[in-house]
């Protein structure tokens, strides 16, 4: 060991070198490798959408989300099924266990059993999509507007999709407010009854005119010949020239009976406004985890400016540009991180002395850039956990620099030359301080392997703090005694510093007086206990940006024109109020997840949300207060929840309640309840429940014995009545790009009047009868759609939280209330929102937090190999959390999971302060000292190396609280006045344990 470390010392120039080279590499990483703003979450979460046009939710249920259902439960890798129905078509969301991250086999393991699945589901029912990217957020949202003629704004929105995939990066490209497009045949009523001719009739003629028949390529010699018969239409105007055959043989064109048009569909499933601008929303993805987001967003902006000039009469403007907010968030963190920098080497300077702070000072760019060169050959990408890691690392990576400095300038000062000082100081504290370095990686190892979004969204500032104080352990061992050769000096005269008097003072105190010490720390310890019942909880702070998303619920039943005209208003009320400076409007959907918090909802005719940009991030709370004063009350049929966006997993709402009961009457019943329950609950908003109230249904029920007379069929009857009002496909046109389908229709279409469905007449040989004689009616009042959980039948019962409450307050009030309900037999309920994401998150941390102490202990037994000296150090870690509490109350933050780790960092601090100063008491005590003077001089030489990394511990993350972003202030506060009194603790407890356990 003794000539190893010789060798080491010796070879300065190979040494300062390769750490010079290796941060100068960190350094062009900053400015050159891959970038967003957040990490990646895996894609655990996707859905499956089918349709079954015609179907009711009943039969849906039944007879296709049924067996669809079980087969996905086979698949153990799910932990979760919601599925919703409604008329027509079923939606099933997935979630897979935490510990997944090979999504890509679970999701062939899925698509397989939806095959299966749908060998099962009757005819009819379309081929289920399985969509398996829900969690990609858009790195630009674009509004393509300026045309009044929607159809157009479509071409020309699907032109300039296909230019965008010259951009290699470009993944996908998905459209918002796209309309379906369609061919319309609308008969003339009185001129088919003036020819004698029926809907069928027409409809037979032109869906035989849209058939594609292939023939087979001829030979001739050595050629193959294509040989297209023409059997469909290749232009509008042939198919508005069809000729139609009258029962005569005589012939005329279809336009002279029926108007025939290409517009858009009749019902749309989604629309977009720009403002009072009716628009497309284009939604530009790229690959996660593999890309210079910034670099790409330059590409794109150049792009699109070309796309302009092609383009003149399109508008093509920006929404949520996602490369902005990653370069703004970067610059902010890597002022902080200049910053921090900045103030640690002033700290150094002025308490540890010009020369001794400058050595420390020159390790922390080297630690802090090498750091960062090995975390990019290790494929990492840089976005704000990173950088965060390498913040709130600064002031823990001089702590082994500040250690040997001391030690190094301590033996030279008392005759050593400078490479034997150096020598002697790894010798003595190589150990020490690996075992100091291990522990404080053992306090960050349940941060790095716990598993979750949580974990996932957070292990980035695991990942940088480990990384940074291994190196900063290699460079104190390895680089500081190198600097120190070249820049320490012999003290021809050794004053008593003012650090090394107060631990003298410590020491005495901790040694005299070690059981009032005890006392005073346990009833602190205990007091802070206490007021932590008053500290605020929360999951994750709202976010710092400026955009308001507004989400509305309509009733079920309600039809989507009718929505999209109300949430029109809603958004031009919105956007008249003073602070906001844009509005877009998504109806039918929620729109594009612009942000990584967001959770698509992609096909929901009864929901829209509005997004607001306002001008000051400040005013949020008052502007969504005007809101629930002002707009809410004007419409009491709409649920409406404004909000800011979120940090951490993307969570639905932060209050939520989901009951499960196969009884729909006792699911109603009891979420009426649960509803009321939350409406009496001080700090909820906009509380409702997703059962809905139904939606009527008309059931036309033919009279089999008068069809049978007839010789009409079934299917004729109902394809006979779709002809008659709101439409019914008759083939396809194939003259443009996509095929589109043919609608015959009426003139009213989906506004077809219910009363006039009896009035109807269908043809029959030469009989013209009516729907009266033929069916009868049956009115019912059907769930408008219908909730699954797991297989279970399932409502839920949510809620926004109100201004200055947090999830955390209203689950307080509600839980005890819930456990005191007399629940009815079969129905069960769980806790959902904010409330299930953070349980599950430190149950996560929870989970992996043995291995943490685990390592801690192995690395304080290879350095004391003593129970007692352990157990001493473990004393020490209540004490990191012990000014947290007061902190967060003086400060106004509240305490969620980014503290948590906060407290994690703090322990690891605490226990290495215990490690080195537990270590010197140690071998004063071997060099022959007395025990009281052993302590006391132990005390004396490592108060000022504890206080510095405390000072600039404080210093480096004093920048991060200074921050616009709301996600750093409650870790940075955690830290800080954790750190503060545990500090001050630790110098009076470890001597004062040290003195009581340990007996010499």
């Amino acid at each position: 060991m003794s000539s190893i470390v010789s060798i080491l010392v010796k070879q300065k120039k190979l040494i300062l070198t390769t750490a010079s080279l290796l941060a100068l590499f960190g350094l062009l990483s900053w400015f050159e490798m891959n970038r967003q703003e957040d990490p990646f979450f895996p894609y655990r979460n996707g859905f499956i959408l089918t349709q079954y046009p015609g179907a009711d939710v009943n039969r849906i249920e039944k007879q296709v989300l049924k067996p669809l259902e079980e087969e996905l439960a086979q698949v153990e890798e799910i932990k979760e099924i919601r599925s919703t129905v409604r008329a027509g078509f079923v939606q099933v969301v997935i979630s897979m266990h935490e510990y997944i991250y090979d999504t890509d086999t679970v999701w062939d393991k899925v698509r397989r059993a939806v095959d299966r699945a749908q060998l099962l589901f009757p005819d009819g029912v379309m081929t289920p999509s399985v969509e398996d990217r829900l969690t990609d957020t858009a790195v630009a949202v674009f509004s393509i507007s300026g045309d009044n003629n929607i159809i157009n704004l479509r071409k020309a929105a699907k032109e300039i999709k296909n230019r965008l995939f010259i951009l290699d990066s470009v993944g996908k490209v998905s459209f918002y407010g796209m309309p379906e497009e369609q061919i319309s045949i609308t008969v003339d009523q009185a001129e088919l009854k003036k020819l004698n001719l029926s809907h069928e009739y027409v409809a037979q003629q032109i869906s035989d005119r849209t058939r594609v028949v292939p023939i087979n390529a001829l030979h001739a010699g050595s050629r193959r010949i294509n040989i297209d018969a023409h059997s469909e239409f290749s232009t509008l105007e042939e198919l508005k020239n069809a000729i139609i055959t009258l029962p005569d043989n005589s012939h005329l064109p279809l336009s002279t009976i029926a108007n025939v048009q290409y517009e858009p569909a009749s019902e749309a499933s989604s629309a977009f406004w720009d403002g009072n601008q009716r628009a497309i929303a284009m939604a530009v993805y790229i690959p996660d985890n593999i890309l210079n987001v910034v670099e790409f967003g330059k590409q794109l902006r150049t792009f699109v400016d070309t796309l302009r000039t092609e383009y003149p009469d399109l508008a093509i403007e920006e929404m949520f540009f996602q490369p902005d907010q990653v370069d703004n968030r970067i610059a902010e963190l890597g002022q902080s991180l200049l910053t921090g920098m900045i103030f640690v080497t002033i700290i150094l300077a002025v308490f540890l002395g010009l020369r001794p702070g400058l050595v420390v000072a020159l390790i922390i760019p080297l630690v802090t850039f090498s750091s960062l060169a090995v975390f990019n050959i290790g494929g990492g990408v840089l976005h704000q956990m990173v950088i965060a890691g390498m913040v709130i690392g600064l002031g823990m990576l001089v702590d082994n620099a500040i250690v040997m400095v001391e030690n190094i300038q301590f033996h030279m000062d008392r005759g050593k030359r400078g490479s034997v000082a150096s020598v002697t100081s790894v010798k003595q504290l190589a150990m020490s301080l690996g075992s100091a370095t291990g522990t404080t990686i053992a306090a960050f190892m349940p941060m790095l392997l716990s598993q979750g979004n949580a974990a996932d969204f957070t292990r980035g500032i695991a990942v940088m703090i480990i990384l940074s104080i291994s190196v900063s352990y290699l460079y104190a061992i390895m680089v500081t005694p190198a600097f120190s050769h070249l820049f320490l000096k012999q003290r021809t005269e050794i004053k008593t510093s003012f650090f090394e008097r107060l631990g003298n003072r410590l020491g005495h105190i901790a040694t005299a007086r070690p059981n009032i010490i005890g006392v005073v720390a346990l009833l602190f310890v205990a007091g802070s206990l206490y007021l932590f019942n008053f500290v605020q909880k929360d999951f994750f702070p709202d976010t710092d940006r400026n955009q308001i998303v507004i989400d509305l619920s309509y009733p079920e039943s309600s039809n989507i024109n009718h929505n999209a005209q109300q949430s029109r208003v809603i958004a031009q009320q919105i956007a008249e109020y003073p602070e906001v400076q844009r509005v877009m409007t998504f109806v039918g959907n929620a729109g594009p997840t612009f942000y990584y918090n967001l959770i698509e909802k992609p096909r929901a005719p009864h929901i829209a949300r509005i997004v607001a940009i306002i001008n000051d991030v400040e005013r949020s709370a008052e502007f969504t207060d005007w809101i629930a004063q002002e707009i809410e009350p004007n419409h009491p049929e709409i649920t409406i929840l404004a909000r800011k966006l979120g940090q951490g997993p993307p969570v639905e709402y932060p209050v939520e309640i989901k009951i499960m009961s196969q009884d729909r009457a006792l699911l109603a019943e009891t979420a009426r309840s649960i509803q009321q329950l939350l409406l009496d609950t001080p700090g909820t908003r906009g509380v409702n429940n997703t059962i809905g109230l139904g939606m009527p249904s008309v059931d036309l029920i033919p009279r089999d014995d008068l069809l049978h007379r007839n010789n009409i069929t079934r299917d004729q009857l109902a394809a006979g009545i779709a002809l008659r009002t709101s439409g019914r496909v008759i083939g396809q046109y194939r003259g443009d790009e996509d095929p589109i389908n043919i609608v015959m229709q009426s003139p009213n279409n989906i506004r077809f009047p219910i009363d006039d469905i009896n009035d109807l007449q269908i043809n029959s040989n030469d009989e013209v009868l009516s729907i009266r004689s033929l069916m009868e009616y049956q009115y019912r009042w059907l769930p408008a759609s219908i909730q699954h959980l797991d297989l279970q039948r399932t409502a839920s019962v949510f809620s926004e939280t109100a201004t200055g409450f947090t999830y955390a307050d209203v689950m307080a009030e509600v839980l005890p209330q819930l456990e005191q309900m007399e629940w009815p037999a079969g129905v069960s309920y769980q806790i959902g929102g904010d409330a299930k994401e953070s349980g599950e998150a430190n149950s996560s941390l929870g989970n992996a937090l043995p291995i943490g102490v685990i390592l801690l202990l192995i690395f304080l037994l290879m350095e004391f190999n003593s129970y007692r000296k352990v157990l001493i150090i473990l004393i020490t870690v209540p004490l990191a959390f012990a000014g947290v509490p007061i902190g967060l109350l003086l400060t106004g933050t509240t305490f969620g999971f980014t503290a948590t780790l906060g407290v994690l960092a703090l322990i690891g601090i605490v226990v290495n302060n215990a490690i080195v100063l537990l270590d010197l008491i140690h071998k004063n005590t071997l060099d022959g000292l007395p025990l009281q003077e052993a302590i006391q001089q132990a005390v004396g030489r490592r108060t000022r190396p504890i206080l510095l990394t405390t000072f600039t511990t404080v210093a480096g993350l004093l920048p991060l609280v200074m921050t616009k972003s709301t996600l750093w202030p409650p870790l940075a506060w955690s830290i800080i006045s954790g750190l503060i009194t545990s500090t001050a603790l630790s110098l009076l407890v470890v001597p004062a344990l040290y003195q009581k356990l340990i007996k010499h």
